[in-house]
């Protein structure tokens, strides 16, 4: 990996500063690290359920689902190593001073020169990883018998998550290139503040915003399971906004349930796909466990 690295440009002392070689062993270390948990993750799986659970595991589940980790496991190398190889190649190829200069000749004033670097960089990766993310979709969860997204589905998604990041993301980042060119050398601690306030809206709006613009979210009327919910809500003093069921099987066939929200936004979330797999007394610490 490293030849190639050096063979697509001549090495220059001056580009290996202390800056860019903490950038590189940060890249390639955190790289080096999620494969190593991979392996060590598959290496840990058992050929057989535990004894324990051999009455409400059944064993060919157990098998498939063993199966289905190894194959998403094994596919995340491919991202993953093409990601790293992507960013890495561009540097040294010296493609960041090349756009840098490309997008500076425009004369479009600092911000935007800035925002059309980052949207330029972002576009590019998104579009170079996009088949992967097709074949995750449309063969390895298709094998499985998982994936319910039609391509029509699937290119409605990317788009209005496109329009979110042009419409939420570009404002913050001008805001955070403002603060590195005019607020001097504390720059980075309001930048901070500005990212933790943002955080905090966006958790808060998710679930009223954002969300329901991807999925159709109607309150749980299975009175029964909602007792048994609200209750345990009120043993451990977790309060909710209101009980939710979302149609995540036009996507997908996996359960999941899950909290979101924030202040007078909380609510919790169960997917269509797990109150059909689970009875109400497996439901109760799936919930539990995300309290």
């Amino acid at each position: 990996m490293g030849v190639f690295f050096w063979s697509v440009t001549a090495y220059n002392a001056d580009v290996l500063n202390a800056y860019a070689i903490l950038v590189l062993v940060t890249l390639v270390g955190e790289y080096v690290l999620g494969v190593l948990i991979d392996r060590l993750n598959l290496r840990a799986m058992a050929p057989a359920p535990p004894t324990e659970l051999a009455d409400v595991y059944d064993e060919e589940a157990y098998r498939r689902a063993q199966a289905y980790a190894r194959a998403r496991t094994g596919f995340t190398l491919w991202p993953r190593t093409f990601g790293l190889m992507l960013v890495l190649g561009f540097w040294f190829a010296g493609g960041f001073a090349w756009l840098d200069a490309t997008v500076r000749d425009l004369a479009l004033g600092s911000l935007l020169t800035g925002l059309l670097f980052l949207g330029a960089l972002l576009l590019g990766q998104t579009v170079l990883m996009l088949p992967f993310r097709i074949y995750s979709t449309f063969v390895i969860e298709e094998r499985f018998g998982f994936n319910r997204t039609s391509p029509r589905l699937f290119l409605t998604d990317a788009l209005k998550q496109a329009v979110l990041l042009v419409l939420i993301g570009a404002p913050i980042v001008a805001l955070v290139l403002w603060l590195m060119a005019h607020a001097g050398d504390r720059w980075w601690l309001y930048v901070w503040f500005v990212w933790m306030a943002f955080s905090l809206a966006l958790t808060w709006a998710y679930p009223a915003v954002i969300a329901p613009l991807f999925n159709k979210f109607v309150p749980l009327d299975d009175d029964a399971l909602k007792a048994r919910i609200e209750s345990l809500l009120e043993r451990n003093g977790f309060a909710s906004q209101g009980i939710f069921v979302v149609d995540g099987s036009k996507r997908s066939g996996h359960g999941n349930a899950y909290f979101t929200g924030l202040g007078s936004n909380k609510r919790i979330v169960f997917f269509d796909t797990l109150l059909r797999q689970l009875d109400p007394e497996e439901i109760e610490p799936v919930i539990a466990h995300e309290v």
